[in-house]
């Protein structure tokens, strides 16, 4: 049980999960689909499977989340909803939807459009390559589906919309900055005498057949983007080794965004921008101001 102080504020701070056996088993299903698709896609040479798992775990999710929200969800006063769900439930159904066509459209985006552009610079020639690192640069979809899967699952509504709309704008920021000013990487050239190395075989399959050759939208990260997002949403549970595991593992796939060349070292940089500026934008205007006129209205002078 969370024993940590109140937040300030009603509508702040600690939000407590509803754990129910559906919801449990519904996050493990999307969880272990998830790791599976993302192994197979590497090591079965099947890039399809992780997308082929990223559907079906929405498919899992979505329905789950709903039924969950008419059963178990509360309203703005803190009491069950009745069967219904809630505006909040509906923001969020619509934000879940949203994810997957942001993510398509961010595909159809690493292209040349307009003209493309290096921001490699003088530093980046000193990163080695370390082939072992595309286990937690592949572990990033788990992640995403992962998390997104379980705040909505343990019925996590309000971190919830702060997380997808946070993730929303950083894929939205990228999309922009692509049609702007596209860049690229040749992972290729940078990464191919580790292709013989243990677990060269995955790293060769993705850079050649996974993603564009030359590797399109270098600038910003939107690995680094999503990692430092979930990061941020994990510590926010106050559970102080999940708060551990998930900023280890964002450093982890900030890592392996350069020993693996997908990514500049100032894509890195402003992918990590980003997410910080999204997050705190969207914690300010959707879960503080909200608070704060709750607060104001409660308390009056």
């Amino acid at each position: 049980m969370h024993e940590g102080p109140l937040p300030a504020f009603p509508g702040l701070g600690y939000e407590p999960p509803q754990s129910t056996a559906l919801g449990r088993r519904a996050t493990w299903a999307v969880f272990i689909l998830m790791v599976a698709g993302a192994w197979g896609a590497v090591a079965l040479e099947r890039g399809w499977l992780l997308t082929a798992a990223e559907g079906v775990s929405f498919l899992i999710a979505l329905p789950t989340y709903i039924v969950l929200s008419r059963r178990h969800g509360v309203d703005a006063t803190g009491l069950n909803s009745r069967g219904r769900i809630t505006g909040l439930g509906w923001t969020n159904i619509v934000l879940l939807v949203l994810l997957p066509v942001f993510m398509t459209a961010y595909g159809a985006a690493n292209a040349p459009l307009y003209g493309s552009h290096s921001v490699r610079g003088h530093w980046d020639q000193y990163v080695p390559t370390i082939p072992v690192f595309i286990v937690p640069y592949l572990f990033t979809y788990v992640w995403v589906v992962s998390t997104a899967s379980y705040f909505a699952l343990r019925l996590l509504n309000r971190q919830l919309r702060t997380l997808l709309v946070a993730g929303l704008l950083c894929v939205g920021t990228a999309i922009g900055t692509f049609f702007l000013f596209q860049t690229d990487v040749n992972t290729t050239a940078l990464s191919q005498d580790a292709y013989s190395d243990f677990l060269g075989s995955w790293m060769r399959y993705m850079d050649e057949h996974m993603f564009a050759i030359p590797d399109y939208g270098d600038f910003p990260s939107v690995h680094v983007a999503w990692s430092v997002t979930l990061a941020i949403a994990w510590i926010r549970r106050e559970r102080r080794w999940w708060s551990i595991g998930a900023v280890v593992l964002a450093a982890l796939i900030i890592t392996a965004t350069q020993v693996l060349h997908q990514h500049s070292l100032m894509a890195a940089a402003y992918g990590f921008v980003v997410a910080i500026a999204m997050y705190s934008l969207s914690w300010w205007l959707l879960e503080y101001r909200p608070a704060l006129r709750r607060f104001r209205i409660a308390t009056p002078d």
